[in-house]
């Protein structure tokens, strides 16, 4: 199995780029919680 991982900043696009990406792989797509990242403590 092999797994790609996307980071960046926010409003970079990596979301988008990920369903392209799983789309264009014939794979499914894995999102981290937003409510449940220490990073939006906000």
């Amino acid at each position: 199995m092999s797994v790609i991982v996307l980071a960046g900043t926010i409003g970079a696009g990596k979301s988008s780029l990920t369903a392209l990406l799983a789309k264009h792989l014939g794979s499914q797509a894995f999102y981290e919680s937003v409510e449940e990242s220490e990073c939006f403590n906000l």
